[in-house]
């Protein structure tokens, strides 16, 4: 409706004027009956519109055209926000929370998939029932990228019965078809084969041969992990069978390769390579750059079995170069893998070497981005914790406020009432209403202060579980880089020194030799350092005061600026969270005042008394106007203050052009 008045502008009011002048009713009854048909017309075009839109999104994101879908994706969400609600709309926001989690914005997705939830629980009748569904299914897609499996198996139970509810057949293959690939992962087998089979007959009933494809697949999955590798066979090829006669080359592609792999895991090598042949035939008639370098990257690992080691390092390096295009990292590592087993197998150690170093930085980066992405799925499950309680609490707020509207109405009934019996008595209970009606804004007005006592101790809680969180992920990897990949490069030092003293290297060798070794060193020390910055072992060990005297003292040893500590007190050991909150805040606002402040001096003071803690850090640099500081861009300052504010405590600073900084901080401890 507000579309299409706007549109209408004098000429039509005019007329509407005129009509009513000449008192013709029956005209202006069939104008606005004409422009409420305008307005239901320009509606369902805009329907029509959105529900292409999102078919288009799907069909590019299952392309794996991301970015095209993220286009189309908001074009589609602002024609939907003028639209009244519906399952169509409530279907716009379900594809757009689908696009988010393939970019990992789980916090946008989970938004998306509320506002579906929302428009659900409106609409009420069997679309609004489907709708939140479908809402829960997706959204489950969520937590498998996070590795919570059993959030994922409780959404898809939830869907499941509503579907059941509506005799939906067709989406509860798909979502027994998830919880068996769940129960695959999970390694409970009879569970898996359970669903498996069950969403098999589900698809069988719908004769979706897409359908049917996919779960099938998943059904041979189960047989090959409960060892049934005949029946997985058949099943396999009973879904090129069907990606032949559809033309769909994904699903033929998914077949041959999974037939692959069990050859290959029999070490029946040339029979995987015939099937890896197969499924890289049919990727490329896919045109998924994905497919053909993941299937190019199995080929050149068989033929590495196979011992054809020069075909296989032809066909590695031709995928490695896609895997580059493409920007896939899981793929350069896998490839880096199989040419580090090539090269070593024909003793060319130093590009093996080189190989390994690669692989082993990819590894680093991998689990850094899964580290990054299961902070963000928390994130977005809190989140959404949080958006629930506040759903039921306002809800409950309204039955709450309802009631004492009906209460309010049956006071002013009886006052009523008994105003026509006696003026005196009616006077009395309108003192009555007006005094309760006081305490409960009274009581209200307590309520709320006491809901924003609460709201701030929740946020300070949840602060501290994120800080406490990320100083556990910290430690994880602190511990894992110089346990894991320490030890290993140190054991790969060892041998290479035991080589040097037993085997005989040619004299243009002995450089090269020597050289790798003094890479080693440095990749060691390297290793050590990035392990100790995650988490000092002199934090844990000796305390925050030697801590960040040793940190001070590196700072010294590596760059010009003269950095001096102090300490004035009494030295105890604080809790464990409190040093480790206030190293991370000194190494912020150090590493703040190396990048930005131009000083050739830094004073970083410790105060330690019974029941406070105090640090100050001062340099001479140049400085800055405080009243123009913008906390938006100040990202260090920002996450200091905030580390500060988790632990009740308070920040100072004081700065002037080319007068230093002054950063001043207290614990109550």
């Amino acid at each position: 409706m507000p579309t299409v008045f706007p549109r209408l502008c004098s000429k039509k009011n005019k007329f509407i004027f005129e009509t009513i002048n000449k008192c013709h009713m029956k005209k202006i009854n069939i104008l606005i009956f004409c422009l409420v048909l305008l307005s239901l017309t320009c509606q369902s075009q805009q329907t029509a519109t959105i529900t292409k839109l999102a078919d288009s999104c799907m069909l590019l994101l299952n392309n794996g055209n991301i970015a095209a879908s993220s286009v189309v994706c908001n074009k589609m969400l602002s024609l939907a926000e003028k639209l009244p609600n519906s399952a169509e709309k409530g279907r716009v926001y379900i594809v757009a929370g689908n696009i988010s989690i393939r970019k990992t914005e789980f916090e946008k997705a989970e938004k998306c998939y509320s506002k579906a939830t929302e428009i659900g629980e409106i609409i009420g009748n069997k679309d609004g029932q489907k709708l939140k569904a479908k809402a829960l299914f997706c959204r489950s897609e969520m937590f498998i990228e996070n590795g919570d499996y059993e959030t994922t198996l409780k959404l898809c139970f939830q869907a499941e019965s509503i579907f059941q509810k509506l005799n939906e057949t067709s989406w509860l293959a798909d979502i027994h078809n998830r919880i068996g690939a769940m129960y695959v992962i999970l390694h409970q087998k009879d569970k898996a084969l359970y669903y498996n089979r069950k969403a098999y007959q589900e698809a069988m009933q719908t004769g979706d041969k897409i359908t049917m494809g996919e779960c099938m697949i998943s059904y041979a999955n189960s047989l090959a992990e409960t060892g049934d590798t005949i029946g997985a066979i058949r099943q396999y090829n009973a879904v090129a069978k069907i990606g032949e006669q559809m033309h769909i080359a994904s699903m033929s592609t998914t077949a041959f390769y999974n037939i692959a792999l069990l050859h290959s895991n029999k070490h029946n090598y040339r029979k995987a390579l015939h099937y890896f042949e197969e499924a890289y035939k049919w990727a490329k008639i896919n045109h998924y750059a994905y497919d053909i370098c993941d299937v190019l990257c199995e080929i050149g690992s068989t033929l590495g079995h196979m011992k054809a080691y020069s075909q296989a390092r032809d066909t590695l390096l031709i995928a490695l170069e896609m895997a580059g295009e493409i920007q896939s990292k899981t793929l350069q590592q896998n490839i880096y893998k199989g040419l580090k087993s090539i090269e070593a197998e024909v003793g060319n150690y130093q590009l093996a070497y080189e190989y390994s170093n690669l692989y082993s930085d990819l590894t680093l980066q991998i689990l850094s981005e899964k580290g990054q992405q299961q902070v963000n799925a928390l994130e977005a499950k809190n989140k959404a914790t949080q958006r629930d309680s506040d759903i039921s609490r306002l809800t409950q707020e309204k039955r709450f406020q309802a009631e004492q509207m009906q209460k309010k109405n049956i006071i002013i009934i009886t006052i009523a009432a008994l105003f026509l019996l006696t003026f005196f008595s009616g006077s009395l209970l309108i003192r009555s209403y007006k005094q309760k009606q006081k305490l409960i804004k009274q009581e209200n007005e307590i309520q709320k202060h006491k809901i924003r006592e609460l709201e701030n101790e929740r946020i300070l809680l949840a602060t501290q579980s994120v800080l406490k969180g990320e100083e556990t992920e910290r430690k994880r990897l602190a511990r894992d880089l110089h346990d894991g990949l320490g030890g290993l490069l140190s054991g790969v030092k060892i041998t290479l020194n035991n080589m040097k003293g037993n085997v005989v290297v040619a004299n243009d060798g002995v450089d090269d030799f020597n050289h790798a070794l003094s890479l080693l060193d440095t990749s060691i020390t390297e290793l050590r350092r990035v392990a100790h910055n995650m988490m000092p072992e002199a934090l844990m060990k000796l305390g925050l005061k030697d801590t960040l005297s040793d940190f001070c003292a590196e700072i010294n040893k590596t760059i010009t600026l003269h950095v001096i500590f102090q300490f004035y007190g009494q030295f105890e050991r604080l809790d464990s969270n409190i040093e480790i909150n206030s190293y991370r805040i000194i190494q912020e606002l150090v590493n703040n005042a190396i990048k930005h402040s131009e000083a050739k001096e830094l004073i970083v003071q410790m105060i330690q008394e019974p029941g406070r803690l105090c640090f100050m850090v001062r340099d001479d640099g140049k400085g800055f106007d405080i009243r123009n500081l913008d906390p938006s861009k100040g990202i260090g300052l920002s996450s200091v203050k905030s580390r500060v504010e988790s632990f009740h405590g308070t920040m100072e600073i004081q700065s002037a052009p080319n007068n230093g900084t002054e950063i001043a901080i207290e614990f109550s401890v």
